[in-house]
Order: C-alpha cells, then structure tokens, then sequence
C-alpha cells in the first residue's frame, strides 16, 4: 500500500529520445504519446509489486459478491503509521476504450476501507466535457447510486441493483446479478476483467500458469509465434517446417510428448520476462 498519493502511467513524457516507440494517438482532438510498454524498478521494498497488486485487486473487487454485508473487503491500507490504517484508501484507473472506432477515455474511481465502500464512479468522455455513468456513496451503510442520463434503463433495473449493492461491494458486482444488459457498463466491464491480466506474485506456480495459458487457443498460437519470432531453439517447430506449416498454426497437442514438455518450458520462461 502506499501513504501518499502515487501515479503510474504509459502516457509519454516530452522527451524527444526514442521517438521510434512511441505511439500517437489522437483523442477529441488531443495528441497522446502512448508507450507500448513500461518498466518498473526501483529498491526492494520501494513499492513496485504494489502497482501491480493494486491492478489486481480492482481486477478482482469490481466482480466479487461477498457473502453477506458482514464480511470484510480484502484491502490492505498503509500499516507504517497510527492513523493511516483508519483512513480511506483511494484507486482511480482511467483507460480508453474504442467506440465506434472513436477511442473515449474512461476513468474508474473508488474509495473504501476494510468495511465499506464510501465513494465509488464511473465517468467517460464522449467529447472534451466529461459524462457520469454512475456515482454511488454510502450512507449509514446503506449504498446510494445515481445514475447517468446517458444510460438507459428503466426505474426497476436501478432500484434492483441499488438494493443488490451491498456497502461491501462494488456497483459492477451488483449489476452483474441483475437480468440486465447496459452497454456502457459491458465494455468497461469486458476492459477490467477480460484485459487486465492476473498478477503474477512470489507465490504464483509458474508451471500451473504456463499450462494453463497453452490450454487457450489464441494463447497457445501467441506463445508459439513469440518463441519463433524470437529466435529460441525450436526443436518441434523445426520438424514442422518441413511440412510447410507455419509453426504458430501447429497445436501443441500434435507433437511429441518430448516436444510438449519443452515448449511448456519455454513458455514457463516467457511468463517470468
């Protein structure tokens, strides 16, 4: 957790270095250098894996049900002082989402504690003025959402997810135990759960993961053609090259046993890069 106020973002500085990797986007009329990727570093302890931590944990708290109001959210809030601990821990994530091939920035905020959820929002840019979805507050424990005008549903829908949404919860894991279909609330939904990817901690069994990535097709094919395109030993795709199929179009499950084992391996060693 971290005490003060932190950003983490993949928009470009001014620097002129490296142009060649840098993406230009046009958003409403605004330029973005956008970066393909982003490393972090820094000391042990500095607070690097929290960034990733606090990926995860609204990756996994927008879509939790609790079991009742009673159970206590799974947040871990700065430990290293006396009143840090009683105070509020604040997340905003804004990203962009292509709307009818118009990128629109979204930015999801939410602040809680171990026993409720005080502020939570989802507001999107559909030109340069910003529009809300939803704002939602708690009071005595009790959540009050507020929906957009630019959504549209009907009284009964917001009164059932308004009762759904326990002060423990998120308005996304409520809305996803309504019968219901709300497009704005969809794709940001898809973005969260769907785009951004597990954390891969200390604890995590590589072996598991790296089985359980070849099990999905399009994983499968994207580890194949990383392995070709960089240059590694390919014993298996050699002997399919002599059929002249390309490597990343042969499933795993047609070669040797030998072989299997040890594109497993490369993808276990692809996974910790």
């Amino acid at each position: 957790s971290f005490k003060d106020e932190t950003f983490f973002t993949m928009l470009s500085s001014k620097q002129k270095t490296h142009n060649d990797y840098v993406i230009d986007k046009s958003v409403n009329g605004n330029k973005l250098r956008v970066l393909p990727m982003t490393v972090i570093y820094g000391a042990n302890a500095s607070g690097k894996s929290n960034i990733i931590k606090v990926c995860d944990f609204i990756k996994s708290f927008i879509t939790y049900t609790p079991l009742n109001k009673a159970e206590q959210i799974q947040i871990v809030p700065f430990l290293l002082n006396k009143t840090s601990s009683r105070q509020l821990s604040e997340y905003s994530i804004s990203f962009y989402l292509k709307n009818e091939e118009k990128a629109v920035r979204y930015v999801y905020s939410v602040a809680l504690d171990r026993w409720h959820v005080a502020k939570e929002s989802l507001i999107y840019y559909p030109s340069q003025q910003p529009a809300t979805l939803f704002e939602r507050n708690t009071e005595n424990n009790v959540s009050v959402i507020k929906f957009g005008q630019k959504i549209k549903m009907s009284q009964s829908v917001k009164e059932e997810i308004t009762l759904k949404c326990l002060h423990n919860m998120s308005v996304f894991a409520a809305y996803m135990q309504v019968n219901t279909h709300i497009v704005e609330l969809e794709a940001v939904l898809q973005y969260l759960t769907n785009q951004v990817m597990p954390a891969i901690v200390p604890a995590s069994s590589l072996s598991r993961y790296a089985e359980e990535s070849i099990k999905n097709e399009s994983a499968k094919d994207y580890i194949l053609r990383y392995l070709q395109e960089a240059d590694f030993r390919m014993w298996g795709v050699a002997e399919t090259l002599d059929s002249g199929i390309p490597p990343y179009e042969t499933p795993i499950a047609t070669q040797s046993a030998e072989n299997e084992k040890l594109v497993l391996q490369w993808a276990e060693e692809y996974v910790q890069l």
